[in-house]
């Protein structure tokens, strides 16, 4: 969503589809748009006392879920280039109408006089619904399934895809984890997956995504990058779901814990009872278990919004599992910022500063970090999954470890279509 449609797509001449547009918007009787608001989910059964998974639940439920992710949006006068290669159909929720056979493959989609537009056509409705025939379409050069959502968010244009909860995990797993990982390892990956998006859906009907392609919520890349393997990890899990005193629980992973996990409270300002901090030794050795960070002192202060240099770092908090929970700058002028661990993992990138679990140095003009693991350090350790697995624990032991108290339960859920 932070990123442009390519401008290289070739829009078509759609002089006869703008007359196509007008006289079906005339002459189409008002179709009534069937909206299917659901009621709260019901698992399947109790919860069990402890995480257990038969192999004959596996694939029993035929769970169907809308998921609507944020892909792109434009900037400026930019608009945003799509390929329906089958053709669509386009409707207009607000005005409960539906215009059909939209031959044309390319589509742009900009704001003309402040409205939506359609290869320059005008629409009267702020929030558009393209329906691809063959149920595929491109944005940015990437294939996708499933619907497009387009609204209008000032002067911009926001592409939603609305897709159903497998096929977008598919789009998911093989760009969070490395597809050639232990079976049992992506059936987890799979199931942690699907628990945070469906939570997330959840927490955010009312708005007009759940989640977006990032890592802010997951990496979501379309068809782009599908492997068997991940493929089969959702499928072998489909439906099935983290849950946690009758709710999905969030299913937050990261990608090393550098040796122990973190209770969500010590990162976050809430506290689940299922996230909490563990011993996880299996990480070590693996890619960014370790890792240094040198950065200069002056462009420190400068991100921090201190003037001169860092001259000194002095951490006046720590998390149980030696994260940093609070530090205080000083710069050579003798200004002070004291702020969280996470604020200034933020401020300096989450990609220099991999984790919160460091020790910070002043050594004459750098700032040094000497840390390990990389991210928030809450839920499901990746890399230890994978060891885990390798070790042979089957994706039920490597979930019941991170995520304290959970059962796993399919899920029938209809989500309300936005």
């Amino acid at each position: 969503m932070r990123s442009i449609c390519s401008r290289s797509f070739l829009v078509n001449s759609l002089g006869p589809v703008h007359v196509r547009l007008i006289l079906l918007v005339v002459l189409i009787s008002t179709v009534t748009i069937g909206w299917s608001a659901s009621s709260a989910a019901k698992p399947l059964g109790p919860a069990p006392a402890e995480l257990v998974l038969h192999e004959s639940e596996i694939g029993r439920s035929n769970d169907s879920a809308l998921v609507k992710v944020s892909i792109a949006r434009s900037a400026g006068t930019n608009g945003i280039a799509l390929t329906f290669e089958g053709g669509v159909s386009l409707i207009l929720p607000a005005r409960g109408l539906v215009l059909t056979n939209l031959a044309a493959s390319n589509i742009m989609l900009g704001v003309v006089s402040n409205r939506l537009s359609v290869s320059g056509t005008s629409m009267t409705s702020a929030t558009l619904i393209l329906k691809p025939r063959d149920g595929l379409f491109r944005c940015q050069g990437i294939r996708y399934r499933g619907d497009v959502i387009a609204y209008l968010v000032g002067k911009q244009v926001s592409i939603i895809n609305r897709i159903e909860i497998e096929e977008y995990l598919r789009g998911v797993l093989p760009h969070e984890v490395n597809h050639a990982w232990h079976p049992e390892a992506l059936k987890a990956q799979a199931i942690a997956a699907r628990s945070y998006v469906l939570s997330r859906a959840s927490e955010n009907r009312n708005f007009p995504h759940d989640v977006d392609n990032t890592v802010s919520s997951q990496v979501y890349k379309g068809t782009l990058g599908e492997k068997p393997s991940t493929d089969k990890a959702v499928e072998e899990t489909r439906g099935l779901v983290l849950m946690h005193n009758g709710k999905i629980a969030v299913g937050f992973f990261h990608a090393s814990c550098g040796g122990a996990t973190e209770d969500s409270g010590h990162v976050w300002s809430t506290t689940l009872p299922y996230l909490k901090g563990k011993n996880s030794p299996w990480c070590a050795g693996t890619p960014h278990h370790s890792w240094v960070a040198l950065i200069p002192a002056s462009e420190t202060a400068q991100l921090l919004g201190l003037t001169g240099s860092v001259a000194s770092i002095e951490v006046r908090g720590w998390t149980p599992t030696r994260r940093v929970r609070s530090l205080a700058v000083r710069s050579g002028t003798g200004q002070v910022r004291v702020l969280s661990g996470a604020d200034f993992r933020r401020a300096l990138g989450i990609n220099r500063v991999k984790s919160m679990l460091f020790t910070p140095r002043v050594r004459g003009p750098w700032v040094q970090l000497v840390g390990r693991g990389w991210g928030h350090g809450v839920g499901m350790c990746q890399w230890c999954a994978s060891r885990m697995a390798q070790q042979g624990m089957e994706a039920v032991q490597i979930l019941a470890h991170f995520y304290s108290g959970a059962a796993i339960l399919p899920w029938r859920v209809v989500w309300p279509i936005k």
